[in-house]
């Protein structure tokens, strides 16, 4: 089991660095965050969003779905010193990314990519696992790198900060 998860890290580290991939987005209003950043020491959060259709790419254990969101907010500033924390909801069901998710028919590990622009949101599939639909939804929270410091003054550490519920995130970042 130990192997499995190294593995799966080892290539969501790699597809982190190698994938980028545009595809369609059920919510138009995908490239436009529902908070705008007004100044360098913000945090922009965007509305839940949920995908039409996922791009797949069939390896021999697994199979690698991707989509991207189109997210002006994501400045090279933000990509390359800020941080942006990505959530999954099925129903009433809140996950971190990266995360792991079981399903009725196999499990996914959930993971994403922060480019200038652009947020790539990728599941690794096993166990024949269905494609995710479109009850899948996402939310992020795109931290300025002053935002960052000033949460790290507090106390958070970047690696806390990934690991935060949806709840402590939207009530932090708030």
């Amino acid at each position: 089991m130990n192997k499995k998860k190294l593995l799966v890290w080892a290539f969501g580290a790699a597809m982190m660095v190698t994938a980028c991939r545009k595809n369609d987005v059920l919510n138009n209003t995908a490239s436009a965050p529902a908070a705008a950043a007004t100044s360098a020491d913000t945090t922009t959060a965007s509305s839940w969003k949920a995908f039409s259709n996922w791009s797949a790419e069939p390896q021999e254990k697994y199979t690698v779905y991707s989509n991207t969101i189109n997210a002006s907010s994501i400045s090279a500033a933000v990509a390359s010193k800020g941080l942006v924390l990505v959530y999954k909801k099925t129903g009433s069901n809140i996950i971190a990314l990266p995360g792991e998710e079981k399903g009725s028919t196999g499990s996914y590990f959930w993971y994403y990519q922060v480019s200038q622009g652009k947020l790539s949101i990728t599941a690794d599939a096993y166990d024949h696992a269905a494609a995710p639909g479109t009850e899948q939804n996402f939310k992020y929270f795109i931290l300025s790198a002053e935002k960052l410091d000033e949460l790290q003054g507090k106390g958070y550490s970047k690696a806390e900060l990934m690991t935060l519920t949806y709840e402590n995130a939207a009530a932090i970042l708030k």
